[in-house]
């Protein structure tokens, strides 16, 4: 489990420095409004089938339990068709006649359609835990952006955010073709067939449907920042918040937090199984070390470096983008704490605890950032009111989880 973890991090800081070149040029090739709104319509659009990636651990959970493989992944076809018609029927008409991307309808069409086949194969992969196609993943999807991009703009001379989403249709494609291939050399293709609603299968619908809602609760608060952003401030304070700050914060979210459910989760999951109780605890503290030791280093970076790294690979325009930054950099820890302690109520099979948490860490930023605003105007409240989010969320999956430890002492 340690070297998974270790090659997850270093093929995603790999990925994450080509992303940032990606995201460097495009800052010094694109205007700057131009480029808050590709990254915004991005955002929006894709929250709608990230919402999949909610099924993936009802899925590793069902599979580790029933091995059946079929009845799972015919369920999730029929979800995953169902969202894939709601982005075409509600998401690309708000994009080109509410937000104004000024782009052909056929290039979000197949946006939308690569990025299901996406999420369709990365939640099999989940599934069957192929650990080293998953980490291969974050650093080809970059790559691929990143070369289409080059080729977009300087090879066939495409210009404006025209350039950003040809390379982003053409990298998700070649995402989900290396995926397709790779895959079938390891497992089968589950067949069409009517459902055979079994109790497990019961169960996996419900705690999926309980995990969808969950994972799209998480992304909901800092969706809600950029909301806020877009309702009470500027394009320039919209752009220096979507090109920097939730660019790195992601990045970071990326390399330390989502390892936690690909890798911890699942290994969770056998030790309560087991019985493995002395294991689970030692796994708590070292995470618990790891988590306070990134953050550390996260906001001494940011203190010392991130100003100017901002200015040189951003350019000047986005300057300002570091004070929420640095806000931001130290309460890390919390989002790391608090993907720990979901991962354990979820390897408990308290899927409705978890849904609970997101959705009072994302009530927690509103309240915040209401209350905040009484005393101040600055753009700065909503880094905060994040802030708030996190450490209020951290505080309740802290009191749950030890909750759960007791019970479990109890049953012993």
């Amino acid at each position: 489990m340690k070297i998974i973890i270790a090659k997850s991090l270093l093929f995603t800081s790999i990925g994450i420095v080509l992303n940032f070149i990606f995201k460097s040029m495009a800052a010094k090739l694109i205007e700057k409004e131009e480029l808050g709104l590709f990254f915004t319509a991005i955002d929006i659009f894709s929250l709608t089938l990230l919402l999949l990636v909610g099924f993936r651990s009802s899925m590793v959970v069902c599979y580790s339990k029933t091995k059946d493989d079929i009845n799972i992944t015919n369920i999730f076809r029929y979800f995953l068709f169902g969202i894939v018609f709601i982005s075409w029927l509600l998401v690309i008409p708000y994009l080109k006649h509410k937000m104004g991307v000024n782009i052909h309808y056929w290039y979000l069409v197949f946006l939308m359609l690569s990025m299901g086949v996406v999420a369709y194969l990365g939640n099999q992969i989940a599934m069957y835990r192929h650990y080293n196609i998953i980490n291969k993943i974050t650093l080809i999807e970059p790559s691929l952006v990143l070369g289409w991009f080059i080729i977009a703009y300087y090879g066939v001379g495409v210009r404006g955010y025209h350039a950003l989403f040809i390379s982003s249709v053409m990298g998700t494609l070649g995402v989900a073709s290396y995926i397709f291939i790779a895959r079938r050399k390891l497992s089968t293709e589950p067949v069409f067939r009517r459902i055979e609603m079994t109790e497990d299968m019961r169960q996996f619908l419900k705690n999926s449907i309980i995990s969808t809602l969950e994972f799209g609760s998480s992304i909901v608060m800092i969706y809600l920042s950029i909301v806020l952003i877009m309702h009470y401030y500027t394009l320039d304070d919209l752009a220096n918040f979507q090109v920097v700050v939730k660019t790195l914060f992601v990045y970071m979210i990326s390399l330390f937090v989502f390892p936690i459910f690909r890798f911890i989760l699942p290994e969770l999951s056998k030790l309560i199984n087991t019985g493995q109780h002395q294991a689970i605890s030692q796994l708590k503290k070292e995470m618990y070390q790891f988590s306070i030791g990134v953050s550390l280093v996260f906001f001494l970076i940011t203190w010392l470096f991130a100003e100017s790294l901002i200015t040189r690979a951003f350019s000047e325009e986005y300057k300002q983008s570091y004070t929420m930054l640095l806000h931001l950099s130290p309460f890390f820890v919390f989002v790391m704490l608090n993907a720990y302690n979901i991962s354990y109520i979820k390897a408990s099979g308290k899927f409705w605890w978890a849904f609970f948490l997101r959705v009072s860490g994302s009530f927690m930023v509103l309240l915040s950032f209401y209350l905040l605003k009484q005393f101040s105007d600055s753009i700065i409240i909503v880094a905060l009111s994040l802030i708030w989010g996190y450490v209020g969320m951290f505080i309740i999956s802290f009191l749950l989880e030890r909750r759960l430890r007791r019970a479990v002492a109890l049953s012993r």
